[in-house]
């Protein structure tokens, strides 16, 4: 039984270790992008004694309380970052893929243990023929839509892949007490219980209800150890009371007028201050309800990887303040769904209640799921918990279907999964990947040929998610992202220019015969600033970067189609952002000066777009 299960462990590892890896294995260290060294700078922070991080790192994330930034997930998965903090930043960003490869592993074991609990309680005897059976429960669960969350690789995704693996843990540990009650046991329950409060607060909240509702439990025929789990429900909870508020000065909810991305987005800011400043509202539970039960999330499209996400939420009286591309249970959990009714038939059927603290639990950790204004495919693995509860019943218990249709039922709910799951990833992760989009539309052309699938000259409608956009003659490519266009390639000397500045021959970098210019001028201190003049005399300036003294790179994009918060001017000197506006001036009419080297790319640097445009005519 434990050797089936670890082959289909192995199996299911090395699936998630190509998702999470874009299917490069020899990606696991490379630096990921935003969002991916959250924990690496909490981390260095509790190094120093504080519970702030730096500005520039929590960027449109931080939440600003009192002059510092905050960032508002849980303290655990920082707390192991501290032995690579340690020894400085030489990590920060390169652990994401490692540590939710370890997660992936942790939760199979877990489930596995899961299983054998729930099968001891239910005193279900173990016949040679039934012990694959754990390990049927491991793959349904290990493609669902826990696989789609190796397609990005950031702070969201980690934390709601361990807080998973976290509840599960706690839900293994409670059902220990409940079939062996022992102060031990109610001990070892408890820490997993406050892991994961401190790993995910609204998962975390489920936890504690579950063990407070299996002290109720107890009350029956264990008064003492009944209290004692109420007791450490309440403790856990004031830990992270009193951890929240000493960084927001709130004791539950989080302020949202005081993130910086609210402060930014004037529509966002208008969101709030018709919800209280609050993320969540049962007004929202129509909504997310019906999005993420209904059975058409899902697309297809003969470009790969073939399945695509499906319509947009629809929205019931409230606007959400946003949403990305999800599907739902339905479709990306369809075998943890079907087996979950039937594991319900089964507690049903048998009166076996022992489930319900784990209900119970299992329903206030996704709750807060169906209250934010706020749709996610990642937000579907809140779900799951109780799904696998269900499931695990469902499995252990005999079928009265014939084996070979329950072999070709299960062979068929794990293909789907795999595949569904691994697409919605490769969406999550590539799609505003440009070689990405070349390879699959390349494998198209040489598949297919003729007019190319899903490309549209841009306009100021979006289109679905994962649309391809030409703007004018090929000056720019862009792909359609969460209702706003995404740059794919950028015409060089047009949208995008590129070079190397020596400030020897004097800081002009580019201006044209009306007055409009570009430079980079020397401070007092020895630093260079972006500073862009208008025609009419206006002047913008950046913020000084480092300077050696010597020639240093310098990009400068003008993105007039962009969604807002790539759209404008944005100037990078060596790297580092010196100017960023929201104006797009036209480049395309300045001239770059002597000291400005610049390199371009033949045919303006967007082969793909051309090569598109070329199969449209």
């Amino acid at each position: 039984e434990r050797y089936t299960a670890q082959i289909v462990t192995g199996v299911m590892t090395a699936l998630f270790i190509c998702v999470v890896n874009s299917w490069r294995p020899f990606r696991m260290f490379e630096k990921g992008g935003f969002s991916s060294n959250f924990y690496d700078a909490q981390a260095a922070a509790f190094l120093r004694g504080q519970l702030h991080v730096p500005a520039d790192i929590a960027g449109i994330e931080g939440f600003v309380i009192n002059s510092k930034t905050y960032l508002y997930y849980g303290p655990f998965l920082a707390l192991v970052r501290l032995p690579s903090a340690l020894w400085g930043s030489w990590a920060d960003g390169r652990l994401v893929r490692l540590s939710m490869t370890i997660g992936f592993i942790v939760m199979c074991a877990v489930i596995f243990r899961l299983v054998i609990r729930i099968r001891q309680i239910l005193k279900i005897e173990v016949r040679a023929e039934d012990r694959w059976r754990p390990a049927i429960v491991i793959a349904i669960a290990a493609t669902s839509p826990v696989l789609a969350l190796g397609g990005d690789i950031s702070v969201y995704y980690e934390t709601e892949l361990w807080a998973f693996v976290f509840l599960l843990t706690s839900f293994s540990l409670l059902l220990r007490v409940y079939h062996q009650p022992s102060y031990l046991h109610l001990c070892w329950a408890g820490v997993a219980v406050l892991v994961t409060v401190h790993t995910r607060a609204s998962v975390g909240l489920g936890a504690i209800c579950a063990l407070g509702a299996l002290g109720l439990v107890l009350m029956r025929y264990h008064r003492t150890l009944s209290l004692s789990a109420i007791g450490i429900a309440i403790s856990v909870s004031i830990t992270h009371i009193g951890f929240h508020y000493a960084k927001f000065g709130m004791w539950l909810n989080l302020p949202g007028d005081k993130q910086v991305l609210t402060a930014l987005d004037p529509n966002r800011a208008a969101w709030f201050a018709e919800h209280n400043n609050s993320f969540f509202s049962p007004d929202f539970l129509p909504t997310t309800m019906f999005h993420y039960l209904r059975p058409d999330a899902v697309g297809f499209e003969r470009l790969v990887p073939f399945v695509r996400f499906g319509p947009e939420a629809r929205e019931f009286g409230v606007d959400l303040e946003s949403y990305t591309p999800s599907s739902s249970l339905t479709v990306s959990a369809t075998g943890l769904v079907i087996l979950a009714l039937i594991g319900i038939f089964h507690i049903v059927r048998r009166r076996q209640w022992f489930v319900w603290p784990l209900v119970a639990g299992g329903g206030v950790a996704a709750f807060p799921t169906l209250a934010i204004g706020f749709i996610a495919q990642r937000y579907l693995v809140d779900f799951l918990p109780v799904l696998v509860v269900f499931t695990a019943v469902a499995v252990l218990c005999r079928q009265d279907t014939s084996r070979l249709f329950m072999r070709i039922s299960l062979a068929a709910l794990l293909f789907w999964g795999a595949w569904a799951n691994s697409s919605f990833a490769a969406w999550l992760g590539n799609i505003q990947n440009p070689g990405f989009t070349s390879w699959r539309y390349g494998l198209d052309d040489k598949i297919f040929n003729g007019v190319p699938p899903g490309v549209v000259s841009v306009s100021n409608s979006v289109p679905r998610d994962g649309v391809v956009g030409i703007d004018g003659n090929c000056d720019g490519l862009y792909i359609a992202v969460a209702h706003r266009w995404q740059a794919l390639e950028l015409a060089d000397g047009v949208r995008k220019v590129s070079g190397t500045f020596d400030s020897k021959g004097g800081n002009q970098l580019m201006q044209n015969s009306d007055g409009k210019s570009i430079a980079l001028e020397n401070t007092d201190d020895g630093k260079l600033v972006a500073v862009f003049r208008d025609t009419n005399g206006d002047e913008l300036r950046g913020v000084p970067v480092e300077w050696d003294g010597q020639p240093v790179e310098v990009t400068i994009v003008s993105d007039p189609v962009a969604g807002w918060v790539e759209r404008g001017l944005r100037i990078e000197v060596d790297g580092a952002m010196s100017l960023r506006s929201l104006d797009a001036p036209v480049i395309e009419d300045m001239e770059p000066s002597a000291n400005f080297v610049v390199t371009g790319k033949p045919d303006k640097g967007t082969p793909t777009c051309l090569q598109l445009q070329e199969r449209r005519r």
